[in-house]
């Protein structure tokens, strides 16, 4: 076929797998040898080889990826929902694979909070922290959902940055302000001294030998006017509950942070959407669509002088339609007309005639184009299509020309078409889109 090439990949489900397309050998990929992921669903990339000698540089073209979501990987929220948004997941310490979640695991080593699985597993003081997982494959997320965690700022330079801290009680005293040596601490009672003896006011507290008298034993009371005590097996702040996230990879987002994945799928019936990419220039039109469109590109015929024709299928391209069942009209202008116009119309057929006289002197002779397929309906049903086109190139001896037409097939229903010339063979691309 000869260079250069086109090839478009697409990643067309809806998990968090990921595509990777890499350059083969000694090519680059956009000047580099990193790789390009897909993670999103439809989402995907054109790629375009130079037309130099080997090694190709593959040029990237990048089509229903994020746009507008800037929020890094790695980034941290508390989110008012039991189940994380797309793109997101719960910091509980899964265990995750490093190829699903290439962008976390990155982040994850560069983060200052990576441990090894078995300090990770080894009490909870690394469990708000990643782990390695099995040193080969996976890594282990930080756990924040146990124990209900809060989280404290920190600053870079931390010796223990990231890691989870127990709770605590810091150590206090209260002094009698009548005698100082009677002290109330974190300890108990101290310095009654070492006979049989009570502290001072209301409920006497006993002191036997010096010992302090623990405090678990006393029962929180009210204390002037301030109401009872709260009470509970933990010492905490007043508090709402939320699922902290962590951003795990990026998912199409608009500027209103609205989720395209999910409005793609709503208003799926009012966009158009990329059905097939071919270098063969035969497409099955695929139900479910009332118009079709096709972008043809670098089509170069074998022979001077061949037309450049569309025909039509019922059968899925196993057989064509050659008899006199097309009609169509085009009008076309050239630098070789006297008039720069001429006109050509039939009633009857045996193709679309999408432009005449091609040239074939070298890939200067390439024609490009696009075509607008939709259903032909009568009496309520569908039986054949209608088709407006333009297309322009170089004819034969290197005049510009530009096509512009209409035509129809009405024998029967139609599901597949095909561009081909007149004599010889083609080359070129085509890209299918569908509308509802």
């Amino acid at each position: 076929v000869g260079e250069p090439f086109r090839l478009t990949v697409k990643k067309t489900d809806n998990t968090a797998n990921v595509v990777s397309v890499v350059a083969s050998g000694t090519d680059t990929l956009d000047g580099g040898t990193a790789p390009l992921r897909l993670r999103v669903q439809q989402g995907g990339a054109r790629l375009d080889s130079d037309i130099d000698p080997s090694p190709d540089n593959w040029v990237s073209q990048s089509f229903g990826l994020a746009v507008g979501d800037a929020t890094p990987v790695g980034a941290e929220m508390w989110f008012a929902g039991t189940t994380p948004p797309p793109g997101w997941l719960v910091e509980n310490g899964a265990l995750l694979s490093r190829a699903i979640y290439p962008d976390l695991w990155a982040h994850a080593n560069a983060s200052g909070m990576l441990v090894t699985e078995a300090n990770w597993q080894n009490g909870p003081t690394n469990r708000a922290s990643f782990s390695n997982g099995d040193g080969s494959t996976t890594f282990r997320l930080p756990d924040l959902t146990t124990d209900g965690l809060f989280i404290r700022a920190q600053p870079a330079t931390a010796p223990n940055f990231g890691r989870r801290q127990e709770d605590a009680f810091q150590a206090f005293q209260m002094v009698n302000s009548l005698d100082s040596s009677l002290k109330l601490t974190n300890n108990g009672l101290e310095g009654l001294g070492a006979s049989p003896t009570s502290a001072p006011g209301a409920g006497r507290v006993h002191v036997t030998n010096g010992a302090a008298v623990p405090l678990n034993s006393l029962i929180p009371g009210e204390y002037n006017g301030n109401g009872t005590p709260r009470t509970a097996s933990e010492t905490r702040p007043k508090n709402a509950g939320r699922l902290p996230i962590i951003k795990a990879f990026s998912v199409p987002v608009d500027s209103k942070s609205i989720d395209v994945t999910a409005l793609a799928a709503q208003v799926a019936t009012a966009r158009r959407r990329l059905l097939t990419v071919t270098d063969t220039l035969v497409m099955v039109l695929p139900s479910g669509y009332a118009r079709y469109h096709i972008d043809f590109d670098k089509v170069l015929a074998s022979v001077s002088g061949a037309h450049l024709f569309l025909q039509v299928s019922s059968d899925g391209g196993a057989t064509w339609a050659t008899g006199a069942a097309y009609k169509s009209t085009r009008i076309a202008t050239g630098t070789n007309s006297p008039s720069g116009v001429s006109a050509a119309n039939s009633d009857a057929t045996t193709a679309i005639t999408l432009g005449a006289d091609m040239g074939s002197a070298g890939p200067q002779y390439a024609w490009k184009g696009g075509i607008g397929l939709s259903a032909l309906v009568t009496a309520g049903a569908s039986s054949g299509l209608i088709v407006q086109f333009s297309a322009a190139g170089l004819s034969n001896g290197g005049y510009l020309t530009t096509n512009h037409g209409s035509g129809w097939y009405a024998a029967a229903a139609v599901n597949a078409v095909r561009i081909i010339a007149s004599s010889g063979t083609l080359t070129g691309t085509a890209v299918l889109y569908g509308e509802p």
